[in-house]
């Protein structure tokens, strides 16, 4: 089994360890120009950014050729899925892959403009995701064929979303959100912030520099060991990563 995935604090990586088999961070697969994937079963499991698919995973999977006998998809989020799952399997099916099974995880949300990271520490109980993981491995182990059902107006939500996303104004302004991060005087120049961003979008001289090809994942923010990136409209200075997964695990899947 191999499962490609995508993460940025830890989350869609800590489900997929604990699915197993073969790991694919789908930033290096990017990087390596590695666009065939061969196994018995092929998982991807990736958060949901925006309602929808992120767009290096969109970009992927576009590509990608998957060649499996059964494809499963699970997606994580913190607040509101939509229908993401859906978004998930148009992009498969338009690659010629049937998906034989998704589901969605609610974990801790790390939208810092939307939700305080202490809250959601509380709010979302250990035991309750570790449930809802199990349950995603067992239906898996036992090849379970269900896509998680999504209703009529989640889907025109997520769809016009994902529409908007990817016209040349959502592109523009997505690849600017850059520009909401500050930098304090704690910057000691470690080069972490660079190294957790999965576009490649931060290069650290005296102090990170950010271009112009954010996916504003907040990796960099959430995982700067001196807690010294600042975020425009954040609800909390407290930051969060993933506590099953360490820092080097999302700068080896990350780094580019």
């Amino acid at each position: 089994m191999k499962v490609l995935y995508f993460t940025s604090t830890g989350n869609s990586l800590y489900v997929a360890k604990r699915i197993g088999g073969e790991l694919l961070s789908i930033p290096q697969l990017i990087r390596d120009n590695n666009y065939e994937i061969s196994a018995d079963t092929v998982g991807i499991v990736v958060p949901i950014y925006g309602f929808d698919v992120p767009r290096p995973v969109r970009s992927y999977l576009n590509q990608v050729n998957i060649h499996a006998e059964y494809v499963f998809a699970v997606m994580t989020y913190g607040d509101r899925p939509m229908a993401a799952v859906s978004m998930m399997q148009k992009l498969l099916a338009s690659r010629g892959v049937t998906l034989n099974y998704s589901n969605e995880i609610d974990m801790v949300d790390n939208y810092l403009p939307g939700y305080e990271v202490e809250r959601q520490l509380k709010m979302k109980q250990d035991v309750d995701i570790e449930q809802a993981i199990n349950q995603v491995i067992q239906d898996i182990d036992s090849r379970k064929n269900v896509l998680l059902y999504k209703g009529a107006l989640a889907k025109v939500i997520s769809s016009g979303l994902s529409a908007a996303s990817v016209s040349p104004l959502g592109k523009r302004t997505m690849n600017g959100s850059a520009k909401k991060f500050s930098i304090t005087s704690d910057c000691n120049s470690c080069g972490v912030c660079g190294k957790v961003c999965p576009m490649g979008n931060i290069v650290v001289e005296d102090q990170p520099n950010y271009s112009n090809n954010c996916e504003f994942c907040l990796a960099c923010t959430h995982l700067c060991p001196q807690n010294a990136i600042r975020l425009k409209g954040e609800k909390s200075t407290a930051r969060f990563r993933n506590r099953h997964v360490g820092l080097n695990e999302i700068i080896a899947a990350n780094v580019q």
